[in-house]
């Protein structure tokens, strides 16, 4: 089976900014380690026409209106589109409205946690594709700000102790967190090197 997962929020804010997308890894490797053959990336039309499934992950709100138009055009050529992202779950109506496809509201246990490339038993240093970038050691924070959107997304507090090591942790409040799980994450990355990790903080 041919699958496409499409990185939308690809393109930041400035020209040569890439925004990485945890989601779109984890669900391409999810379908390599079912033998599928996967593109994921940036949205290329020419190169993903042929492919049988299409997967959006959207993480930024004004992503949507290009995401629509793509998830549109895929439906025309007759094929399966699923939807996800932050972006998805805050503007879930909306999507759904001018897709007629019901995007997935939070997280999708399917992906959650699939493994990166090199835990595999057969793992060559020579694969590539399925390395993360980022990592979640919790999800979930305990406070209601109004401003904030993570409890639509995230909305209970896990703690994992199987998490990947990555450049970048992505906890939305990671000192909100049990002391036992603070230490199990320093104890892990105490010889990682540096690692970027500037989400919310409890002080």
């Amino acid at each position: 089976m041919k699958i496409a997962v499409i990185n939308s929020s690809y393109m930041g804010m400035k020209p040569a900014d890439r925004i990485y997308n945890l989601g779109v890894d984890k669900i391409a490797q999810y379908h390599r380690l079912r033998g599928d053959d996967v593109y994921s990336g940036p949205w290329v039309p020419m190169f993903v026409q042929e492919c049988d499934k299409f997967y959006f992950s959207v993480v930024f709100t004004w992503d949507i209106p290009h995401m629509i138009r793509q998830a549109r055009l895929v439906r025309t050529w007759g094929k399966e589109v699923e939807i996800g992202g932050p972006a998805a779950t805050f503007m879930h109506k909306y999507i759904h409205t001018h897709t007629g496809i019901e995007p997935h509201y939070g997280l999708d246990e399917r992906f959650e946690h699939i493994p990166p490339l090199s835990w595999l038993k057969d793992y060559r240093p020579n694969m590539t594709g399925g390395d993360y970038q980022l990592t979640f050691t919790s999800r979930g924070c305990p406070h209601k700000c109004q401003f904030c959107g993570v409890r639509k997304v995230e909305p209970v507090a896990l703690e994992y102790d199987d998490f990947p090591l990555a450049p970048i942790i992505g906890d939305n409040n990671i000192l909100a967190t049990s002391w036992k799980h603070q230490e199990l994450v320093v104890n892990k990355f105490v010889n990682y090197g540096e690692i970027d990790i500037n989400s919310g903080f409890d002080v």
